[in-house]
């Protein structure tokens, strides 16, 4: 019954937590329409550009409701991995190629330091969505690495486990929020100001990691 208890005021809260989270592009789109509605706009150059906006947060919402079912999915324990040996290595590997050939660590000119790859390191999960988990970590460490910076990669493997460390130049994360970055919809001032994050990379992340045991 305690259980059950818990479990239920944890959805009361992530059922707040997201009508709050949703309530705010929503808000700027309806804000927009209106204006644009109320042809209160002078120019094309200004409708385009209320129209941009209002693409922006459709695409939010769009991706906020995505991670959301996934995020819901990922909690349920009766959803099934697809578990099997695969080389761990291997993967983070092909991961870091795709963000060096991506945009998204051109602009801040990101390096990637890889150690410990050289070998196999042959782990027991569902790779899909272990992939899924560190792209998330990775997307996340490049979010919050300064300028030049770099972002280091080492896979430690002693025969009975393997230990994957994400490390990126930049600030420290302050003490009393360590707690609340695997929350749902926790983001930082980085994350708010540039529209980044919904939040929900982390969590996700969290949920796939829990179900693996690590």
């Amino acid at each position: 019954l305690s259980k059950e208890k818990q479990s239920e005021r944890l959805r009361r809260n992530f059922v707040a937590r997201a009508s709050h989270e949703l309530q705010t592009p929503l808000s700027i789109i309806n804000g927009y329409t209106e204006a644009l509605n109320d042809n209160v706009v002078d120019s094309i150059e200004e409708q385009k550009e209320y129209y941009s906006i209002i693409e922006s947060e459709t695409q939010k919402l769009s991706k906020m409701d995505l991670e959301l079912l996934e995020l819901s999915k990922l909690e349920n324990p009766e959803y099934s991995f697809i578990k099997e040996n695969f080389d761990l290595s291997h993967l983070v590997k092909s991961v870091v190629k795709k963000f060096k050939d991506a945009s998204i660590d051109k602009s801040k000119n990101i390096s990637f330091n890889l150690s410990g790859l050289d070998s196999e390191s042959i782990v027991y999960g569902d790779s899909s969505r272990l992939e899924q988990a560190i792209n998330n970590i990775i997307k996340n460490a490049i979010t919050h690495t300064n300028m030049n910076g770099e972002i280091r990669i080492n896979l430690i493997d002693d025969n009975k486990e393997s230990t994957l460390e994400i490390t990126n130049t930049g600030s420290y994360i302050p003490n009393e929020n360590l707690a609340n970055i695997w929350d749902s919809f926790y983001t930082t001032n980085i994350e708010k100001e540039s529209g980044s994050g919904s939040g929900l990379g982390l969590a996700i992340a969290k949920q796939i990691f829990l179900r693996h045991n690590a």
